[in-house]
C-alpha cells in the first residue's frame, strides 16, 4: 500500500474534546455479480487517488 499511518490520519477528521467526540466513517457500498473481482479493483483505484479514499467498512 503507498499509504502510511499519517496519511490516513491527515484525511480522516478526527476532532476530540472532553465533551464531544467526533469521527468521520468511510463505508464503501458494492453490488457485486458474478464477478467479485470488481470490487478490488474499485478498491485499488481508490485508495492510489490524491488523496486516497481508504474505507473504514466495506458492505457487499
Amino acid at each position: 500500500m503507498a499509504g502510511t499511518g499519517q496519511d490516513l490520519k491527515d484525511f480522516r477528521s478526527m476532532t476530540d474534546t472532553s465533551s464531544n467526540v467526533s469521527i468521520q466513517r468511510r463505508v464503501l457500498v458494492c453490488v457485486c455479480g458474478m464477478s467479485p473481482a470488481v470490487i478490488t479493483e474499485t478498491l485499488y483505484v481508490l485508495m492510489h487517488q490524491d488523496p486516497p479514499f481508504v474505507p473504514d467498512e466495506v458492505h457487499v
